[in-house]
């Protein structure tokens, strides 16, 4: 019997990783999470892109990553792309 929800394999990660860090204006890769799900796997990757783009060039890089990954790894059947400033600049007070 498989698992019907499982982390992928480290090689793929990796894969999928380097793959995402090649595309112009990701600055690099925060976060992966990569599960199977049944017979396909899903994505939830985390980039970092310059703080200083607009929000409507940081969603066009984010695109360039989801459709990129799915192109290059046919059992992928979802990517949920997360934007992340570099450097970054995180807060933990509260306004």
């Amino acid at each position: 019997h498989e698992l019907m929800d499982a982390q992928a394999g480290q090689a793929l990660v990796q894969q999928i990783r380097q793959t995402a860090a090649s595309v112009p204006g990701v600055r690099g890769v925060e976060k992966l999470w990569v599960r199977k799900s049944g017979l396909e796997y899903l994505a939830d990757i985390h980039i970092e892109v310059a703080s200083q783009l607009t929000v409507a060039e940081g969603h066009r890089i984010g695109h360039v990553v989801k459709d990129r990954l799915l192109v290059e790894f046919p059992n992928l059947r979802d990517v949920l792309v997360h934007l992340e400033p570099f450097p970054h600049m995180h807060s933990h007070v509260m306004p």
